[in-house]
């Protein structure tokens, strides 16, 4: 458990920038009369994507088959 416990922190100090950056980055690229339609569509989808995401996975297991939750990764990642 001591080791599940560490990873989980060092987890949490590696992904906490994550989201100050990608916000710093969208505030460089986009000019000002841009900047908030580009942080609300930001926003949008962290709100989002946690609905989606657990009702696409929970139709393709029930539909297609519980692989498709993890292959479905990959054209996702292509297209990013």
């Amino acid at each position: 458990i001591q080791s599940l416990l560490f990873f989980r922190i060092l987890q949490g100090f590696a992904g906490g920038g994550m989201v100050p950056i990608s916000q710093s980055i969208l505030a460089d690229s986009f000019p000002p009369e841009k900047r908030g339609q580009a942080f609300a569509l930001f926003g949008v989808a962290v709100v989002v994507a946690p609905v989606v995401g657990p009702t696409l996975g929970g139709w393709l297991s029930d539909n297609v088959s519980w692989h498709w939750c993890f292959l479905i990764n990959g054209p996702v990642g292509v297209l990013a």
